[in-house]
């Protein structure tokens, strides 16, 4: 909108987005984490759980490098804070489960990593997922089929939503696979 500052712009953005309650919660607070679990959001406690004991898939800010040698400008452009970095995430973890630290090199090695020992499996990624590069790249097994959905706004989980009339083809078509997929097993 013209003459909307891009903080209000961002800001109005995420709540249509995310809804008006996203940030909320507790999840950077680390403070808020050890002492108000009344406002994590419901499944919070289990991801975080998950990512600081095993995952290891921290999201932390992108370097920033400076377009010159004088160091005036910066390249790198994200909206996550620069104080998001690997030493922040693992202190936080730190913080909220005492003792626990990840075990990836175990976890891939149990499930699999790349290739997983699994079953019935569908995987599915996004082309705006962040998580897609935790995933596996390819169809790994015949009963294991994987989909990259590309399209403006491919975004984390956006197949679980309830389907829309203003929905993109490809993601209408890529709910079509998986229900189909999902019959070949009833």
């Amino acid at each position: 909108k013209t003459g909307m500052s891009l903080t209000k712009a961002l800001a109005e953005f995420t709540a249509f987005l995310w809804g008006k309650d996203f940030g909320s919660n507790c999840f950077y607070d680390t403070e808020c984490l050890i002492h108000d679990k009344s406002r994590w959001q419901p499944t919070s406690r289990s991801w975080r759980w998950q990512k600081c004991s095993e995952l290891a898939y921290f999201q932390i800010a992108p370097p920033q490098e400076p377009l010159s040698t004088e160091a005036t400008e910066w390249a790198g452009g994200s909206i996550r804070s620069q104080r998001v970095s690997m030493e922040y995430i693992t202190e936080q973890c730190e913080a909220v489960f005492p003792g626990v630290v990840p075990k990836t090199e175990e976890i891939n090695a149990f499930y699999g990593g790349a290739y997983p020992d699994g079953s019935n499996i569908f995987f599915s990624d996004f082309s705006d997922d962040p998580w897609q590069r935790a995933s596996v790249e390819k169809t790994v097994k015949s009963m294991e089929p994987y989909s990259l959905v590309t399209f403006d706004g491919a975004g984390h989980c956006i197949d679980l939503s309830g389907s829309r009339a203003s929905d993109p083809p490809q993601l209408t078509a890529h709910r079509q696979r998986v229900a189909k997929w999902i019959g070949t097993l009833l």
